[in-house]
């Protein structure tokens, strides 16, 4: 996080790549090449991979995922197939599986200090662009950094348009209903029901809304904004008042909510990776 803070203050993107640097899309490995590395599966896993590519070949796609399970209990810990359950769960559009599988492969080659074999596809997975045109469409309504906001959804609920959480957050961007319905006031939106938070349409429009009014009340500063999405933007600015806020990074370790200040921290860093791919991805 602290690597990372020091290389946007620097304005070096580059440098925000975890464990490796790159400038190019040809940096990476070839992804092709990179499956071929870990396809060696084993006589049993052989006819549950098949099956499972059959399934997929006509769109079957739960049943693909319960084959690949199968293949995957005879070869436990194998990138391939970790890889091909990650596609099947983005195929089924049950994001929140994609990423967590991508993940398992990530935590793999991190831990055998391997990330620079990661292919530019995989770190795609890592970091999705889910809902994209809709995030796009409503973070140019209400000029705010849509990256922002998928860096957001990426660590409220990993992309899960039912998640829930214990404390009645709802949705893409983790709404209560007394936030949702103070912000559908605003927009003047009729009939507003606590339901309405699952649609990933309304939740964005309302998150997005709110990052805006973040935006503004915390002069566009990208920490003080997660922090009063997170925590609230009163409980925020009494922060602000208590702290030292000339130095940011020791204005977020004085925070006393240990869930807000982690929160900003893995936002932050999903942010910087989203700016990361996407200035590689512009020159594809």
């Amino acid at each position: 996080y602290y690597a990372e803070r020091i290389a946007e203050q620097r304005g070096d993107i580059n440098y925000l790549w975890p464990i490796i640097s790159v400038s190019e899309e040809r940096d990476f490995t070839n992804f092709e090449g990179f499956l071929e590395k870990y396809d060696k599966i084993n006589e049993k896993g052989q006819l549950f991979l098949l099956k499972a590519e059959l399934f997929g070949e006509v769109s079957f796609y739960k049943e693909a995922i319960t084959e690949l399970k199968g293949a995957l209990n005879y070869n436990p810990g194998n990138i391939f197939l970790l890889f091909r359950l990650s596609d099947l769960y983005q195929k089924n559009e049950d994001y929140y599986g994609s990423l967590n599988y991508t993940e398992i492969i990530f935590n793999y080659l991190k831990d055998n200090y391997s990330l620079e074999e990661l292919p530019l596809e995989l770190w795609e997975h890592l970091y999705p662009a889910y809902f994209e045109d809709m995030i796009r469409e409503y973070a140019i309504k209400y000029e705010i950094d849509h990256l922002l906001v998928l860096a957001m959804i990426r660590e409220e609920s990993r992309f899960n348009a039912w998640n829930e959480s214990y404390a009645g957050a709802r949705g893409l961007m983790q709404i209560i209903f007394s936030t949702g319905e103070w912000i559908a006031q605003k927009l003047n939106l009729e009939d507003f029901n606590d339901e309405m938070l699952f649609s990933p349409e309304v939740n964005i429009n309302l998150g997005c809304w709110y990052i805006g009014y973040l935006k503004e009340r915390f002069s566009n500063d990208s920490i003080l904004i997660i922090s009063g999405y997170n925590a609230g933007p009163g409980i925020t600015a009494k922060w602000l008042e208590r702290y030292d806020r000339s130095d940011l990074d020791n204005f977020v370790e004085n925070i006393p909510y240990s869930e807000t200040r982690e929160h900003i921290k893995k936002v932050m860093k999903s942010y910087q990776m989203y700016r990361r791919l996407a200035k590689i991805l512009k020159g594809k």
